[in-house]
């Protein structure tokens, strides 16, 4: 009977909890169980209620210009563990030129105890602390209150206090994976928020958004809150007034609460100088600080710039082979071929980049060379170079591509020629990205339609731009070499790469989607050369003649309907390939993991699709000098495969401003306060010299 007293006499204890508030004091604590009961092994959730007297108010988690948050020392039962405070949304305070964040009225903090699976059934749970709360109102006053709960050990618990904990609760800040970088400069924070398809309607009303900064001394809190929204591109900008008394370039992240309404959220993401140190190229930065006629240069260069990638060369050599082969009585023909030429290759790049732009709004996270993520695409391109390499190796005469004696000849479809072999030099060049070119089409991005698709444009008149030269300057015509027997010898050399490239797409197909798709991609190519081999026979019989033509033209389109067959597995060997390289699998959990370490950190995001990086890693990363130099620097090493699509390796890239591979940055070692320098995004081309400067 004593002891179903005393347990009655805790259940009542429970429910209004105990307080130790003395005479005169302006904040009253109360401690609260959401059971009956604490079970061992799982959490007891307590919530933490502060009264405060009226005109005063207590604080935050960042106080703001001054003040100080509650903070309680526990004693706990043995092996008890307690966790950190769970905020509700504060409000702003203004006192003076000064801003704090805080409450009035009334406060409920939530936080838990871990009980120990070792607790005895049948014994109390005792919660104890001191708490420590600095209250203000003209003056402040430090309080200090003991709070205390007794709670009965038992296996199973009902519910207690449901409705307190329900109303709290609603008023807790809900972190949500918005994508989010802070930008500043010398005089302001900008942050920019892309909210998702489905949370248009948070920034609805703007007027009604403000925003605190978890962290403090970065923003003057007292200055006016501006809050833009850009519905094209869903992204919400906060900007405030610099505060520059704490150097916010030793801190790795930024988070806030973000309240728009009734509702409210925590945010956060990676923080960005608007002149961030980066080696061997322009800052990157956002497209409303770089400026359309910036932007629009830093695309034309980065086409420019595309031709000297190893998947895009070729085909420029191809085009001045034709110049050559021209006689000199049709060389102002040509320029009509040349603006043929640049308008295929615009044209495609408008049409990739509407289709980039398109599953974006849709919420996908995507970026440059999004399509060869695809093995069904990146069989298609593989079976089109080696296509294609069979007509410059001799084997045929393709007239609607390049090669043979027709190469782009004015004789047969001169215009769906030139067009189709601009169109054909846009789509060899997704796998590569030049410098300047990530910056452009990262900032097109997050441009409205218009001035985006303007900006792919640029681009791809970048990459015709020096084909162009060649046929509207007759004088650089006189650079190139007289016609003779070495053009069909050339022709022939040009093949070669084409089947490189073809074996390398192939190479990219097993890491997307195994063996399986590899044979069917091989077996697509067999089936291809019957194909033409098939067309390019000439019966004298007009009958056979068109039956031959009836079965090659059967055996494309089966072939080409086969593409679906070549479908990932599903297979990952990032293990097998860690451990033969030394790096690490990247993801976001064992990225941030790390960051909290003492140790550098490297995270280059690749793709098996990427030449570009293929070739750093061959020539630079994966070279005994550069993996040495990590050892014994004690890098830590981390790969992102962008092979195929990866929505955390996606948002990685979007905080850096890139929306293609290759992206290398780099993260020096913490010093002795524990804060890290700002990171560095290393060139697109690496060499051993850039990480030795870099690492030491």
């Amino acid at each position: 009977m004593i002891k179903r007293a005393l347990l009655s006499l805790a259940l009542i204890l429970i429910s209004s909890a105990t307080a130790f508030a003395q005479d005169g004091d302006k904040v009253a604590l109360r401690l609260y169980a959401d059971q009956t009961a604490a079970v061992p092994g799982q959490p007891l959730h307590l919530a933490i209620e502060q009264s405060i007297a009226d005109g005063w108010h207590t604080y935050w988690t960042n106080p703001g210009d001054s003040g100080e948050a509650m903070k309680i020392k526990w004693t706990l039962p043995q092996g008890a563990k307690a966790s950190g405070f769970l905020w509700p949304t504060p409000e702003h305070i203004p006192y003076g030129p000064l801003m704090n964040f805080g409450y009035h009225e009334r406060a409920v903090i939530l936080t838990d105890i871990e009980v120990p699976l070792s607790a005895p059934i049948g014994s109390t749970f005792a919660v104890s602390g001191k708490a420590s709360v600095l209250v203000c109102d003209e003056i402040c006053v430090p309080e200090t209150h003991d709070v205390v709960l007794n709670v009965p050990v038992a296996a199973t618990a009902s519910p207690a206090n449901a409705d307190l904990f329900a109303e709290a609760a609603s008023h807790i800040p809900q972190p949500v994976d918005w994508t989010t970088v802070t930008e500043f400069d010398a005089n302001e924070v900008r942050v920019r928020v892309t909210l998702p398809t489905t949370e248009a309607a948070f920034a609805a009303d703007l007027d009604a958004v403000e925003w605190f900064p978890l962290e403090y001394g970065y923003v003057v809190n007292a200055d006016d809150q501006i809050a833009t929204y850009d519905s094209t591109t869903r992204t919400l900008t906060l900007r405030q007034t610099r505060d520059n008394t704490r150097d916010i370039k030793r801190l790795r992240d930024a988070q806030y609460l973000v309240v728009s309404g009734t509702r409210s959220v925590i945010i956060g993401g990676s923080m960005t100088a608007a002149a961030a140190p980066i080696m061997g190229q322009p800052s990157v930065v956002p497209a409303a600080d770089l400026g359309l006629l910036t932007i629009m240069l830093f695309a034309f260069v980065g086409g420019v710039i595309l031709n000297l990638m190893p998947c895009v060369f070729p085909v420029l050599s191809m085009k001045a082979l034709h110049l050559v082969s021209l006689p000199k009585a049709e060389r102002t023909h040509a320029q009509k071929s040349g603006a043929l030429y640049a308008l295929g290759i615009i044209a495609m790049f408008l049409a990739l980049g509407g289709m980039l732009y398109t599953v974006r709004e849709a919420g996908e996270q995507l970026g440059w060379g999004f399509q060869l993520q695809n093995p069904a695409v990146v069989a298609g391109i593989a079976w089109l170079l080696f296509v294609t390499g069979l007509n410059l190796a001799g084997v045929f005469n393709l007239r609607i591509a390049f090669g043979g004696e027709v190469l782009l000849a004015e004789k047969h479809h001169p215009l769906v020629t030139s067009f189709l072999s601009g169109v054909l030099a846009t789509v060899v060049a997704t796998p590569c990205s030049a410098p300047f070119m990530a910056t452009a089409i990262g900032a097109a991005l997050v441009e409205p339609m218009p001035i985006a698709m303007a900006i792919f444009a640029m681009v791809g008149f970048g990459l015709a731009f020096p084909y162009l030269l060649l046929c509207y300057v007759p004088r650089l015509q006189k650079i190139l070499p007289r016609p003779g027997a070495w053009m069909e010898t050339f022709r022939q050399i040009l093949a070669f790469p084409m089947f490189a490239s073809a074996v390398w797409l192939v190479w990219v197909v097993a890491q997307q989607g195994g063996p399986t798709a590899v044979a069917w991609t091989l077996a697509g190519m067999v089936s291809l050369a019957f194909a033409v081999w098939i067309l390019g026979r000439q019966p004298k019989r007009r009958i056979w003649r068109r039956a031959m033509v009836v079965t090659g033209v059967a055996v494309l389109a089966l072939t080409i309907l086969g593409l679906n067959l070549v479908i990932p597995q599903g297979r990952n060997d990032a293990e097998v390939d860690a451990a033969a390289v030394n790096f690490k699998p990247y993801s976001s959990k064992a990225f941030e993991g790390a960051l909290k370490g003492d140790a550098p950190v490297l995270v280059n995001m690749t793709a098996s699709w990427c030449i570009t990086c293929l070739v750093n890693e061959k020539v630079t990363l994966d070279t005994p000098e550069v993996i040495g130099l990590m050892k014994t620097q004690r890098v830590t090493y981390f790969k992102g495969d962008w092979t195929n699509k990866d929505p955390e390796i996606s948002t990685f890239l979007q905080m850096y401003g890139r929306s293609g591979v290759p992206l290398y940055v780099y993260f020096g070692g913490p010093d002795d306060t524990g804060k890290r320098p700002p990171a560095v995004v290393l060139p697109q081309i690496l060499s051993q010299q850039v990480m030795f400067d870099t690492i030491r």
